[in-house]
């Protein structure tokens, strides 16, 4: 395969878009939700809750959806006196609310140790009311159990496990949730629909390092390799609007923006609207384009080659779904 070609597909898989939030403040039904970072079939088995606050809620979110066993992810406030909070409320009076994410996840895949590992390693829990350049109560450090088996894993994980990762006292409070409020509509799933924005270019991105260096074994899809597991023909992932926008639209990425152009870690690149295996990480190559190049595809039939609408390129895309 040409190797100029072979990254036309990423460059459709990831483009660039300036953040527009819906100003909506309607809520969803968080036992609806389903997460829009899926890298395989999985059957979730019973799922079990974890309420974390890190700061910004956006960075929790995004965060925590990489996992593999991380069924969803919701935004939203508990911890406060007020019903039914908005951002506004939180942010200019004094609800008592905490910004915090919902993980719906299935403990035969992950345990909830393993999820309090993460939390104490991508945010900095020595620091009160305040994450980086955001100040006020609703940033602190914070897990609400829900079970007096979570705060007793909580309480021996906050003694055991960070301090190993951090020097300075340990501030995060662990509390009982009482009533979880879920976002408003244009904080959910915030980083993966404006991935260029400039707090998640400057304060999620970083985290997101992170979790992927420390915590790979841990991501969706690395399982990938040894299944083998690809959707059913016509069974597609959710895809968020940005990705919509990319993948069903055909939108371009900004070169050297994106999250993979200078990925090096090992591993199968796949299609995120099939599952289907593409590149395996051993045929990329820098190309010093700004997006991911690959001189041959994941096996015979992985991809395609199909002319561009204005007849003069041909664009690599998925040979399962296009």
């Amino acid at each position: 395969m040409n190797k100029l070609l072979s990254f036309l597909l990423f460059i459709g898989i990831f483009a660039c878009s300036q953040p527009k939030p819906n100003n909506s403040k309607s809520k969803k039904d968080i036992s609806t939700h389903k997460s829009q970072v899926n890298s395989k079939p999985i059957q979730y088995g019973a799922l079990d809750d974890a309420v974390f606050g890190m700061g910004c809620f956006w960075c929790t979110e995004a965060v925590f959806e990489e996992l593999e066993g991380v069924a969803s992810v919701e935004s939203g406030y508990t911890g406060g006196k007020t019903k039914n909070p908005t951002y506004d409320d939180i942010s200019n009076k004094e609800t008592g609310h905490a910004e915090v994410a919902l993980i719906k996840f299935d403990p035969k895949i992950i345990s909830y140790e393993t999820l309090l590992d993460v939390f104490w390693t991508t945010h900095n829990p020595t620091t009160l009311n305040k994450q980086g350049a955001d100040y006020g109560t609703q940033y602190r450090s914070a897990i609400f159990y829900t079970s007096e088996n979570q705060r007793i894993i909580a309480e021996k994980s906050k003694k055991d496990v960070a301090p190993t990762v951090w020097d300075n006292p340990i501030v995060t409070e662990i509390v009982p949730l009482t009533k979880f409020y879920s976002a408003e509509e244009y904080h959910q799933n915030y980083y993966a629909e404006n991935p260029n924005y400039g707090y998640c270019v400057a304060v999620i991105n970083p985290k997101i390092d992170k979790l992927r260096k420390k915590f790979s074994h841990l991501l969706k899809g690395q399982n990938l390799i040894k299944n083998n597991q690809v959707l059913t023909k016509g069974k597609y992932n959710k895809l968020s609007k940005f990705d919509e926008n990319i993948i069903e639209n055909k939108g371009t990425e900004r070169a050297f923006s994106g999250n993979y152009w200078n990925n090096k870690k090992k591993g199968v690149y796949i299609c995120k609207r099939c599952n289907q295996p593409l590149f395996k990480s051993d045929s990329k190559f820098n190309s010093k384009t700004g997006w991911p190049s690959f001189d041959d595809m994941y096996e015979e039939g992985a991809v395609k080659e199909i002319p561009d609408a204005d007849g003069y390129r041909i664009e690599i895309v998925c040979g399962n779904c296009g």
